[in-house]
């Protein structure tokens, strides 16, 4: 039955877009035993091909929630992203198999069946996507956020604790908290089409021409697919019309190439403008932002979908935690200090990509073919690692330390705040403790933070006296090198200051 205006229902957090973004983070919440509402205006799930590849870094978040060889078996293996001429002919490439990296590879997959993949997980842990459902009156209060809610079944208000806007764009969430996307549009309009276009093209590669004619991006998807986005040069009729037909895109192809593609079986196709923009803040009090709510990001990386999703592994963990009363509230604060910082910097990786390739002066991308990547010692400095958003990391982040002493080593894989590389981990709630063959367990520690931290056999990276704390999401919290008692000490503190110990032993120290 809905509530009345005098008896809202209270939730622990509601979510309003039923995207990528907006689906991972539900996931991220009812694993961890928070149930969330999820609702969405459209009536019925889209089948828009949209955002495309989704990186190796992301694919070690869904690792961690149990998605990732679902998410791979599903997608198309990326290996390559190649420039080529209008002959077809290779001109550079960047090829990814030997990145000293879990996943050394991109996949690629429609939209809609990210979506999909993502609702059915959802729905395994007993939440549905509330479809044909919009969210109006949002009204700030002292102790949470009230909500209507318009449905075929009539209207709703409900209080949430917590409201997570991913509702893109136009995120009546973000418009609550009156913020704007800051930033701005690219002057040039494109088009984009889900087609079958049989060639020679190695389907492990996503494939950029330039030619006199243009730029296309050609992208392989499952059931032998491609998806093609052309420019829109001045004066094309497409740039005033809708969505574009076979004709036209058999007509933007040719005129790009030397050599005869002939595309067919059109079942999506659409036209559109780039942006490159950002909100100044993505939370304030109970309210938060994920995904094209928070930024919208150039295709030209594939980065835009990836940071989305890297925004709900970030607040899932943080904000449950909360809800939970497992951390004291400022953690959620870090989701605002870690994310934004990443996401500018995605979109400034973005922006430069844009202009790369629709600059006067296209540049081909930065690695020769067959290159083995920048020829530097450390892996951690290939470029590549950019390209893949394998860099993605929070220093500098309050929930990020160390204790490393003077003379000790510490790999560069092991930076704190960076992705650890853990080779395709299975689900994980807690923090995770790597410790070296050569340290004694720290029993006391431990017994402390028994609900927080669990220890996980560590990988030959972790060094024999070292210790490394992983956080739910992937990203190194802490190393101490060597990890002996003054280093769990440190890390005792630190983690003293966000989260809470379990009442019992809260107790038994009291008794003590």
């Amino acid at each position: 039955m809905a509530s009345t205006d005098a008896d809202p229902t209270l939730l622990d957090a509601l979510i309003i877009g039923a995207g990528p973004s907006g689906l991972f983070t539900a996931v991220e919440l009812a694993r961890r035993g928070v149930v969330p509402r999820i609702v969405d205006t459209d009536p019925l799930p889209h089948r828009q091909s949209r955002a495309t590849t989704i990186m190796p870094s992301t694919l070690m978040l869904l690792a961690r929630a149990g998605l990732a060889d679902q998410f791979i078996e599903a997608g198309m293996r990326i290996n390559c992203f190649g420039l080529r001429d209008a002959d077809l002919e290779l001109v550079s490439a960047i090829r990814f198999e030997d990145l000293d990296t879990p996943m050394p590879f991109a996949i690629t997959l429609p939209q809609w069946r990210t979506e999909e993949l993502l609702a059915a997980r959802l729905a395994e842990l007993g939440v549905d996507v509330e479809r044909g459902t919009t969210a109006t009156d949002l009204d700030l209060r002292v102790d949470g956020t009230g909500v209507a809610l318009e449905s075929s079944k009539g209207r709703e208000l409900v209080d949430t604790r917590a409201l997570i806007g991913a509702g893109g764009a136009h995120s009546v969430v973000r418009s609550a908290m009156r913020q704007v996307l800051q930033g701005g549009s690219y002057d040039r309009r494109f088009a984009v089409a889900d087609i079958v276009l049989p060639s020679n093209l190695p389907r492990d590669e996503v494939t950029r021409i330039t030619s006199a004619g243009g730029v296309a991006l050609l992208g392989p998807l499952p059931s032998d697919r491609t998806l093609a986005i052309f420019d829109l040069p001045d004066g094309d009729p497409l740039v005033d019309e809708g969505e574009p037909g076979l004709s036209d895109v058999q007509r933007l192809l040719a005129s790009r190439l030397t050599v005869s593609l002939v595309p067919s079986d059109l079942r999506w196709s659409s036209c559109f403008t780039l942006h490159h923009r950002i909100a100044k803040s993505f939370g304030d009090i109970r309210r938060y932002l994920v995904g094209d709510a928070a930024h919208i990001e150039s295709l030209f990386s594939g980065m835009g979908m990836n940071a989305g999703l890297h925004d709900a592994a970030n607040l899932g963990w943080k904000l449950a935690s909360c809800l939970r009363l497992e951390a004291h509230a400022g953690l959620l604060h870090t989701y605002v200090l870690e994310r934004r910082p990443a996401d500018e910097r995605s979109l400034s990786i973005s922006d430069a990509g844009y202009r790369s390739v629709m600059g006067d002066d296209v540049a081909p991308p930065p690695v020769a073919p067959d290159a083995p990547g920048s020829g530097s010692d450390d892996p951690q400095s290939d470029p590549r690692r950019t390209v893949l958003m394998l860099d993605e990391h929070y220093e500098g982040s309050p929930l990020v330390g160390s204790r490393v002493l003077p003379g000790a080593e510490l790999p560069p894989a092991l930076t704190p705040g960076t992705l650890f590389p853990e080779d395709h981990p299975g689900p994980s709630l807690r923090h995770g403790l790597y410790l070296g063959n050569e340290v004694t367990s720290p029993h006391d520690f431990l017994g402390r933070w028994a609900d927080l931290v669990e220890v996980v056999e560590a990988p030959p990276v972790v060094p024999p006296a070292g210790a490394v704390l992983v956080r739910p999401d992937g990203f190194i919290a802490f190393v101490a090198l060597p990890a002996d008692e003054a280093a769990f000490a440190q890390l005792d503190g630190m983690l003293g200051s966000w989260f809470t110990l379990p009442a019992w032993f809260r107790t038994a120290e009291a008794i003590r």
